[in-house]
């Protein structure tokens, strides 16, 4: 039976105004005794040591529960706020949308069945009004029920306080299941697949997500960014769809509005465990629902867990889960000299760890089963499933292989594929710099023709990759004097080392003046064989 409290006592929340409910914020509501009522306060009860068989939920697991108190008790001192008549406990008004649906709507099922009566919310995060996601739920379920959001300590005449329909991790009510959804079952659209896409979001994504999304349109996909669209307009994006997918967060429970959902789910999870909520929601709804952990690796620090940013190391798992192809080709040695020359450096020196950026099409780092090859680079297109066992890939950029220290050792040579930008060029030589060892080399790409090559010369511009290699050499050659760089003859290859430059002066003014190239031109030209022994005869020192 549903408890009506006579003279209840409403505080709203303080000390969570700008952040998270960790630490406990103090609040609450409270019977005429001023007693805390035990289901007026926020709670989670989050499911220990939860074990999965084939992707469900053993329920001979997770039995013990730990109970969360989000809200504790405040101090109550004089009413000067009194309100007459019956009211309906609605709960804690969060701004935010996932929570909003969870919680803040956990007494849906009660509200639905009295539209009369005025509800009471009281604002966890210093929020005053309906923001414009809490006004769309609104209308979308159509409550005109009045609302009043406390900010201050209120007394209520008569205040209903309903069980909640909705309690993270253990409580779903068939009643609240029913007064969620919205629209009418339908049978999915053969071939109606959504990716539910984090790409555009500020924070807690994974960073290269954006990568993944130009093979899922070819395949089909519909990349979908819901916070540009209104809540009623995304339901009728996903009720008849035949795949819905994304990376774990709130979008995905827009599927609890949706009736006898027949599509497939599948969440890739961006943290090591996912969110009990996803599979609890979908155990109850009857989902069908896959649960996938691709590896990521977090690429922020000092910041909450839900605004992590990660980055996946591979595209592959996620591609497989969904049934599309990168491409159906394979990956080819590149044009010219490169794949030779590397072999040559890599058997000549005993070199055993070579990292290659920005490979595209054509994997340069095929050198034999004696030299671990990885790539590194947002741009590979071919099917990875057929590279040699000496080769790995990481669909992430050099910064984040960088900053993200993902090698035990520092490679013993780098191999500098084109690249269009020289910034992200010059950043990636002076990161390369640090994570390297004396005896470290750099082969690096660069178009022999670069600065006489003319825009209105299309053809000459279409037959062959952007490159701002050159300007990059040219920094080199003359802003480190603590670098050595040799042309290779019959090649448009660079060969750069850790030798001094003797009686080094500097002919660049400003950065403006890369395009002179003034002092990489004037760098020797040798025969590969010539470059070793100057390399060997330096390193003998």
């Amino acid at each position: 039976m549903i408890k009506t409290y006579k003279n209840a006592i409403c505080l709203p929340c303080i000390g969570c105004e700008n952040k998270a409910l960790f630490p406990n914020a103090k609040g609450g509501v409270f019977d005429q005794d001023r007693q805390p009522i035990k289901h007026g306060f926020l709670a989670r009860e989050y499911r220990q040591d939860v074990k999965f068989i084939n992707g469900r939920w053993d329920r001979s697991s997770g039995l013990a529960i730990k109970h969360h108190a989000l809200i504790l008790p405040g101090k109550i001192e004089g009413s000067q706020k009194k309100l007459a008549g019956k009211y309906i406990f609605a709960g804690y008004l969060f701004p935010h949308y996932g929570h909003f649906l969870l919680e803040s709507l956990a007494n849906l099922w009660f509200i639905k069945r009295h539209p009369k009566l005025p509800i009471i919310w009281l604002g966890v995060h210093n929020q005053q009004s309906l923001n414009t996601v809490n006004i769309q739920f609104m209308e979308l379920y159509g409550l005109k029920n009045p609302v009043h959001i406390l900010t201050e300590q209120t007394e209520i005449e008569k205040l209903v306080i309903p069980e909640p329909g909705y309690r993270i991790h253990t409580r779903y009510t068939p009643e609240q299941v029913r007064a969620l959804q919205v629209l009418k079952p339908v049978k999915p659209v053969k071939g109606k697949k959504i990716w539910l896409s984090r790409s555009q979001l500020p924070g807690g994504g994974i960073d290269n997500e954006y990568l993944l999304e130009p093979f899922l349109e070819k395949s089909g996909w519909t990349i979908y960014h819901p916070q540009n669209h209104k809540i009623k307009d995304q339901l009728h994006m996903l009720n008849d769809a035949e795949q819905i997918a994304g990376i774990e967060g709130s979008a995905l429970h827009t599927i609890m509005m949706i009736p006898q959902f027949k599509g497939k789910i599948h969440i890739f999870s961006r943290r090591p465990r996912i969110e009990f909520d996803f599979v609890f929601i979908a155990e109850t709804l009857g989902l069908a629902q896959d649960i996938h952990y691709p590896a990521c690796i977090r690429w922020s620090h000092d910041l909450p867990h839900w605004d992590y940013n990660r980055f996946w190391l591979r595209l592959d798992p996620i591609l497989t889960a969904l049934g599309v192809t990168r491409s159906p080709k394979t990956a080819e040695p590149p044009h010219g000299n490169l794949q030779k020359v590397l072999t040559g450096i890599t058997h000549h020196f005993d070199l055993k760890l070579m990292v290659e950026f920005w490979s595209k099409n054509t994997v340069a780092g095929d050198v034999g089963n004696h030299c671990k090859t990885v790539l590194a680079s947002t741009s590979i297109s071919f099917d990875t499933k057929h590279l040699p066992k000496n080769v790995d890939h990481l669909d992430i950029s050099a910064d984040q292989f960088f900053t993200s220290e993902l090698l035990p050792k520092a490679p013993d040579i780098y191999c500098f594929r084109h690249n269009s930008d020289e910034q992200t060029l010059v950043r990636a030589f002076n990161s390369s710099v640090v994570v390297s060892k004396p005896k470290t080399l750099w082969v690096i790409e660069y178009h022999a023709n670069e600065r006489a090559l003319e825009v209105k010369n299309k053809t000459d511009i279409d037959s062959r990759n952007v490159s701002s290699n050159h300007k990059l050499l040219q920094y080199i050659a003359d802003c480190c004097p603590m670098f050595t760089v040799r042309r290779l003859r019959g090649s448009n290859i660079a060969v750069v080392w850790q030798q001094p430059k003797h009686m080094h002066r500097p002919a660049l003014a400003d950065f403006a003046s890369f395009n002179d190239h003034i002092d990489f031109n004037r760098c020797p030209v040798q025969t590969l064989e010539e470059i070793a022994v100057e390399i060997k005869k330096w390193s003998a020192k």
